[in-house]
């Protein structure tokens, strides 16, 4: 594991395929002690994400998730959610990327963890946010590129816009910002203040919002 600012911190991490796991993948490079949760039998679904593969594990998985202690746990059984809040009881940051509604019915909403642990920071990334009429989809990069608009710019003047801009670049800007939330001096001002106030920080973000911001004009070469 790396040494760094956050050696001291522990983040339990419920994220998958991208957004989530980058930013707590930026978290563990600052030396946190990153637990990813994963799905027994099959882990994180980009496991098996390939080709490219590298020494027999998918090279896209590995990308992303450096820096990291692995466990599986049914989270649809109390068995399992009954040692993730053993977990929470020691950590400091928690980040999930379920579709709304999926921690509560788990009991591991916000105001739950915030019970088990009032001084956790708690994380949540979505395609379309919390609330809303699009906050029931998901959110995958491509999908979001297209509503966002950046696939009209790309491709050649005279014909069709390219498939997607590549490096996934939706889901890569959402977990950055996330991963910024936490550095210092802001993160451990926020653990000072959550200690001594018992308050809990919320931290939501949409994917989609992220992308109306994007700086459109440098990419076109002609307006």
């Amino acid at each position: 594991m790396a040494k760094g600012p956050l050696s001291d911190i522990v983040v339990i991490d419920l994220s998958r395929i991208l957004a989530g796991p980058y930013c707590t993948m930026l978290l563990g490079d600052l030396g946190a002690e990153v637990i990813k949760i994963e799905v027994p039998g099959k882990g994180d679904g980009s496991r098996q994400w390939g080709p490219p593969w590298a020494g027999g594990e998918s090279a896209y998985y590995l990308s992303i998730n450096r820096n990291k202690k692995s466990i599986t746990l049914n989270l649809k059984s109390e068995k399992g959610r009954e040692i993730l809040r053993k977990l929470i009881e020691k950590g400091d940051v928690l980040v999930e990327n379920f579709l709304p509604g999926t921690m509560e019915r788990w009991g591991l909403s916000y105001e739950e963890v915030s019970e088990i642990n009032p001084r956790i920071i708690y994380c949540s990334i979505t395609g379309y946010g919390q609330y809303g009429p699009y906050k029931d989809r998901p959110g995958y990069d491509f999908i979001i590129q297209a509503q966002g608009g950046i696939m009209s710019i790309t491709g050649p003047p005279e014909g069709p816009p390219m498939k997607r801009v590549e490096h996934r670049l939706c889901a890569t800007e959402a977990g950055t910002p996330d991963h910024r939330f936490f550095l210092i001096p802001h993160f451990r001002f926020s653990l000072f203040l959550q200690h001594y106030l018992s308050r809990c920080g919320v931290d939501e973000k949409a994917v989609a919002a992220k992308v109306i911001n994007f700086p459109f004009d440098g990419w076109i070469a002609e307006v």
